[in-house]
């Protein structure tokens, strides 16, 4: 009977051990998250340096870059490793958005656009869509058909945004 007792008596002092211990190493995890540094870098787009206008009202898909000002801008803002990232990026994401509108849109017009501010969507019903591409990303692609709104695409996902945006009618 006292070895009963023994091994109840050490479960309970087990089971009280690790609840103890349990808590306090759920504590100093949610003391680790809250010493978490903030954002790296807040950006804002600089203005663009040309205040050119262009209007488009063809089916096409339009890549928009920084001019070399607002490039030059955000050099200076960002730390050299965000710079390098998000240039690396841009121009990794739309090359291989290039590449699949070559192999599997051929007949898509492509046009690239770096030192325009404003861009004006003419649509077929003659109603107009503008852009600010101060007001957008750091770089993109904007899909037109001439039917549909023009639309920010994800290049990420290039060949879905491709098919389900020129498929609509």
């Amino acid at each position: 009977m006292k070895s009963i007792g023994h091994i109840i008596l050490g479960a309970v002092a087990f089971f009280f051990l690790v609840i103890i211990f349990g808590c306090q190493t759920r504590q100093h995890t949610s003391e680790a998250k809250e010493q978490l540094p903030g954002p790296l870098v807040n950006f804002t787009k600089a203005s663009s340096s040309s205040g050119t206008t262009l209007v488009v009202d063809r089916r096409c898909v339009l890549f928009f870059h920084p001019d070399s000002a607002q490039l030059e801008s955000f050099k200076i803002t960002a730390t050299a490793q965000i710079y390098e990232s998000v240039t690396h990026d841009c121009f990794f994401q739309m090359r291989n958005a290039r590449s699949v509108l070559k192999k599997y849109w051929p007949g898509l017009r492509i046009k690239e656009v770096h030192d325009t501010r404003y861009l004006i969507f003419v649509k077929q019903d003659s109603s107009i869509v503008r852009y600010d591409l101060d007001s957008l990303e750091f770089c993109g692609m904007i899909l037109f058909d001439g039917s549909q709104d023009p639309k920010v695409a994800d290049m990420t996902n290039v060949d879905t945004e491709l098919g389900f945006y020129f498929s609509k009618k």
